[in-house]
């Protein structure tokens, strides 16, 4: 939302686009909804991986590769860890604790 503020203009994409709405999303979904914590986690994963790929987007001169990372580490989240990041170290301490 930034950007549009700086260039005094607004277009429908950026603002409004699938990248904004999963560049908003993912991060709580990443570390765990409904706990204090993941957000903070999820949006500290989604930072390094945004530069990592527009990094490599650069390099290799790609677009949209940023679009795909998110939509592949959705994709994992949704079927190795449903509760997010926070959910899967409970889980994992969790049966530590009883063995």
């Amino acid at each position: 939302m930034l950007y549009i503020q700086y260039y005094m203009a607004i277009d429908p994409e950026a603002a409004f686009g699938l990248s904004q709405a999963i560049q908003l999303q993912l991060p709580a979904l990443l570390g765990g909804l409904g706990t204090a914590l993941g957000p903070v986690i999820g949006g500290a994963l989604m930072i390094f991986l945004s530069e990592i790929t527009n990094w490599g987007s650069t390099k290799i001169g790609v677009e949209g590769l940023d679009i795909l990372a998110y939509g592949l580490m959705l994709l994992v989240v949704i079927l190795r860890a449903p509760k997010g990041l926070i959910g899967l170290i409970v889980r994992d301490a969790a049966r530590g604790a009883t063995k």
